[in-house]
């Protein structure tokens, strides 16, 4: 019976790279302290207020908390995350491979053996035995792989920085796009609804002409054509709003609740000549 223990050690790092977080799409992020809370699901430095509680599930009535929520607690850009910093340890793996590497083994057990004698018979002899032994190797050429190891570990670093900004531009323009969608389908609705209002108006002036002989039935069924039709239109913008009410469930994080017009963004150039010199 014997006992074995095998390890690798190689040397620590002396440098890493270190990848800051994007700055949010909203000033008010910059202009106001938060506090910051570490909850199971969500990394470090997360506001307080999106950690999952009632608090966090109370309906966004502005655009900058849309687009904080959408920013923080957003699962794309959770795992796009994880797999930045996921891609960052490779850089010192790589580099890693440049240091010394120790590699050492220890047995420690029993042996028992029989030995056959000339004249008949065996003779058993049994005994402890310990073995151990340290191997400590360092590269000194190895033409070219371990720099290529860290030129590949720091272009996936890079390349995966960019996927994570793509990520994070195309995470908060659908949190945008969302917001403006509620507020135009809901708009629609009451627009439909008002239509429709106008509409039944219309039809009880016609049907009251009607009893007086001054409108014929064919005039009368016109009307409720258009007021059957004017519902439909109600029907259609309810589906809308409420098609984007879910969106911006699935893509905020939160019910969208009263919203708020967002302030409207200042335009660069008040002229087309303006335009091809800010362009230029």
């Amino acid at each position: 019976m014997t006992g074995a223990a095998h390890a690798e050690e190689p040397a620590a790092p002396s440098a890493t790279v270190d990848i800051a977080p994007l700055p949010a799409a909203t000033a008010s992020r910059a202009e106001t302290s938060v506090a910051t809370v570490v909850l199971p699901g969500l990394p470090a430095g997360t506001p307080t207020g999106f950690d999952g509680t009632e608090a966090a599930k109370q309906p966004v009535g502005t655009l900058g908390d849309a687009l904080d929520r959408t920013y923080w607690t957003s699962p794309k850009l959770l795992a796009e995350r994880s797999r930045m910093r996921a891609t960052d340890y490779r850089v010192p793996q790589a580099r890693s491979l440049f240091g010394p590497k120790l590699v050492y083994q220890a047995s420690y057990g029993l042996q028992r053996d029989n030995f056959e004698l000339a004249t008949g018979g065996y003779v058993a002899q049994s005994g402890w035995s310990s073995v151990a032994s340290a191997i400590l190797t360092q590269p000194l050429y190895t033409f070219g792989r371990n720099a290529a190891a860290e030129h590949t570990a720091v272009a996936q670093v890079s390349f995966q920085r960019s996927v994570l900004r793509y990520s994070e531009q195309q995470a908060i323009y659908e949190a945008i796009t969302a917001y403006a969608s509620v507020l135009r389908d809901r708009a629609g609705v009451g627009i439909a609804g008002d239509n429709l209002a106008l509409l039944e108006r219309e039809l009880a002036d016609t049907a009251t002409r009607f009893k007086a002989r001054e409108v014929t039935s064919t005039d009368l069924d016109q009307v409720r054509t258009r007021v059957e039709q004017g519902r439909a239109q109600v029907y259609s913008a309810q589906r809308l709003a409420a098609s984007s009410d879910a969106r911006f469930l699935s893509i905020v994080g939160a019910p969208a609740g009263t919203l708020v017009q967002p302030n409207p963004l200042p335009v660069p150039a008040a002229s087309l000549e303006e335009a091809y010199a800010y362009a230029e």
